[in-house]
């Protein structure tokens, strides 16, 4: 947590007000909001309470692509390469444990610039809390006020109870996007309580990150497939041991 008394004179008290529309322009901390006195040059750095009780995961990447990337236009290449390269669908899988004595209810955040033509709908996320995800299909929805930002339906554990979200494009619903295999989305997940209940004013959350993706060569028929798989884990701060506070 900031210290905020390094920026607050104690020897000349100042009124001080929220700023909670804007950020600082002397800091320009995303992560943090300003609290400004009267005197411009004075200033106590807070977090916000949205960001207080958000815990970052990590950075995450969605594809549905070709391996090679296309070459610059007017650079020619030779067709033999194309013989190196396959596609991939790549997802997001989040395991979330809870590890405490209580339910607790959470919400996982994906900050997400979408790429020009790629509409929301275009993802799809899985929960599957007991080793079956076909009836746990849902959507990411906008966050009002929020741009860029989308949450999921609401997660409830029980005490002890581990869940696997998943967030992939969407070629389920719309095999165009396996014909065309021009999917590419990037962003940041964060994770908070979706209620205020909990008996301690907190709740730990183990949580593990990871991309999983599958390669394919051609889906034509009589053509070989070439299916490969990769999986490797995503760093998430404290080791995935996040403490959440109500709000």
């Amino acid at each position: 947590m900031y210290n905020s008394a390094q920026h607050l004179s104690l020897t000349n008290p100042v009124s001080i007000k929220p700023v909670l529309d804007k950020q600082c322009p002397q800091h320009k901390i995303l992560a943090m909001r300003c609290i400004s006195s009267e005197q411009p040059e004075q200033c106590v750095l807070v977090r916000d309470r949205q960001w207080e009780f958000h815990m970052l995961i990590s950075t995450f990447e969605l594809l549905l692509k070709s391996q090679l990337p296309e070459p610059p236009k007017g650079v020619p290449i030779d067709p033999k390469l194309e013989k190196l390269g396959r596609k991939i669908i790549q997802g997001y899988f989040l395991t979330l444990a809870n590890t405490n004595s209580f339910k607790i209810e959470l919400e996982v955040i994906f900050t997400l610039k979408l790429p020009k033509g790629l509409g929301i709908e275009k993802f799809i996320t899985f929960v599957d809390p007991v080793g079956n995800s076909k009836d746990m299909a849902g959507r990411i929805a906008p966050i009002q006020n929020e741009k860029d930002r989308y949450k999921t339906d609401k997660l409830s554990l029980a005490s002890g109870d581990t869940i696997l979200l998943i967030l992939q494009p969407d070629f389920i619903k719309d095999m165009d996007l396996l014909t065309k295999a021009n999917f590419e989305a990037r962003g940041y997940a964060e994770l908070r309580l979706a209620s205020d209940n909990t008996p301690t004013g907190r709740a730990d959350v183990l949580v593990s990150a990871e991309h999983r993706g599958t390669f394919f060569r051609s889906l034509e028929d009589g053509k070989d497939l070439d299916i490969g798989q990769l999986s490797y884990g995503l760093a998430v701060q404290n080791s995935g041991l996040l403490t959440l506070k109500t709000q």
